[in-house]
């Protein structure tokens, strides 16, 4: 427990809470490399087996890479933009709201919600 001390009033006080510093984990050593041994790679070989950076444990190692056939479809389609608001309502205006699936119509709802609360939020700061 933290010692008590008199401040300059004769109150108790306690001494300033300090937080834990955090860092990364350890790189492992790096490896030396035979100067004669150069890699080479074609233009559709990846650099290395291993994927730099994602270990988050101390005493881990890096991630190894897998085939492309290993991992489930959906981390294929990750890097595609999801439809904004008012594509969202541009479809509904034109095809009907059955015109959604069951996920489109939910981020629907949410969109216009997270608008309606933000438009709240401005009028109620501005007046």
């Amino acid at each position: 427990s933290a010692a008590l001390a008199v401040g300059h009033l004769g109150i108790l006080t306690r001494p300033p809470f300090t937080l834990p510093s955090r860092a990364f984990a350890k790189k492992p050593a790096a490896k030396k490399k035979e100067s004669g041994a150069a890699e080479a790679t074609s233009a559709g070989a990846l650099s290395s087996d291993i994927v730099n950076g994602l270990n988050i444990l101390k005493d881990g190692s890096d991630v190894p890479l897998r085939k492309d056939d290993e991992y489930p479809e959906w981390v294929w389609t990750l890097h595609l933009p999801k439809p904004t608001l008012f594509e969202l309502q541009t479809q509904v205006l034109e095809s009907g709201a059955e015109s959604l699936d069951s996920e489109q119509q939910r981020r629907l709802i949410r969109q216009h919600n997270r608008a309606r609360i933000r438009e709240w939020n401005a009028s109620k700061s501005k007046g």
